[in-house]
């Protein structure tokens, strides 16, 4: 005795109606947006870490008081956190993955602040301005 399913088993034709595309971005805008508001696509030009010779290099990337946690604050709480950056070719943090936090709401701000106002020099690769993934730590220190 054989179990399984033979090719003469199957059914031919027919079919269920379902619908295609991308349906989860609801109803797209009735005008198109102003042309000077928009930015034309650009995609980056990626190296990985390995493979570019000089990384990102920070400009600034201050905590601004006002953007300390308040839970941290009132507890008097400071700490690092650690995160991975993918920072453009112009030096602009374009992703922040974090990698540890200290809690207290220290990640979560973090995150926040390196995406607002860290800047940097970009990763270079044979001269050329790159984007590319970049280990940074964020430390929060009460005055």
């Amino acid at each position: 005795m054989r179990i399984g399913v033979a090719l003469s088993a199957t059914a031919e034709g027919g079919g269920v109606a379902a619908p295609v595309g991308n349906t989860l971005y609801g109803k797209p805008p009735e005008a198109a947006p102003d042309p000077a508001e928009v930015s034309p696509y650009r995609a980056e030009r990626y190296e990985p870490p390995t493979r570019v010779d000089r990384l990102p290099v920070p400009r600034a990337c201050a905590v601004p008081p006002e953007e300390y946690p308040a839970q941290a604050r009132r507890e008097g709480f400071e700490g690092d956190v650690r995160l991975r950056l993918l920072v453009d070719a112009e030096g602009r943090v374009k992703e922040a993955t974090l990698l540890s936090d200290p809690g207290r709401g220290l990640g979560p701000a973090a995150v926040a602040i390196a995406r607002r106002h860290c800047r940097f020099e970009p990763a270079l690769r044979e001269g050329q301005p790159v984007a590319t993934e970049v280990p940074f730590t964020v430390r929060f220190v009460l005055p």
